[in-house]
């Protein structure tokens, strides 16, 4: 348990999860957001490297050229939606639901839509050939009905690529309670 919310482990792979009726982060003020996590959307000095680390992650499986068409689902404060734009070819967009970070970071600018992925995915199905959510469906009241709107997004033969902490990590061993996620 954290801050009053109850959290699951699946018996068969592990992940680990809360459920919950509706997600915070939505309705959040700038300064709502826990610290930690503020930080961790403010530029760092480590984030070219994390970010090029990613983008070959993606790359093993399809390129990122001028045909690709890119959607970063859960966009936070855009860093891995800038990254791309600086250096591949590809066209991306991004979708936040949070306004907040969407106003705080000047999403509009990079092509980020401030909108529910259910509300996007409602106008935008099948037209990705990589959608990415990283570090956001520990975020998500119903992860199933997440990754099947994910699913609706990319076009056939595309590819979705998510991501969450490992809770069974390190560095939430080390830190605790304490680990922002």
């Amino acid at each position: 348990e954290k801050s009053g919310q109850r959290y699951h482990r699946c018996r068969k792979c592990r992940f680990r999860f809360a459920t919950s009726v509706s997600n915070a982060n939505l309705d959040n003020a700038i300064t709502d957001f826990e610290q930690a996590y503020r930080q961790y959307l403010e530029p760092s000095a480590v984030d070219d490297h994390n970010q090029d680390e990613t983008i070959a992650w993606i790359e093993r499986f399809v390129p990122l050229d001028q045909r690709a068409t890119l959607l970063d689902v859960g966009t936070g404060s855009g860093k891995f939606l800038n990254h791309v734009h600086k250096v591949r070819p590809c066209r991306a967009k991004g979708v936040e639901p949070s306004e907040a970070l969407y106003r705080q970071y000047g999403l509009e600018a990079v092509g980020v839509s401030n909108a529910t992925l259910p509300a996007f995915a409602a106008t935008a199905a099948g037209q990705f050939s990589v959608v990415t959510a990283l570090d956001v469906i520990e975020h998500v009241a119903d992860p199933l009905e997440f990754a099947t709107a994910l699913g609706r997004l990319v076009a056939p033969g595309g590819f979705v690529f998510l991501s969450t902490p490992d809770a069974g990590s390190l560095l939430p061993a080390v830190v605790g309670r304490f680990w922002h996620h």
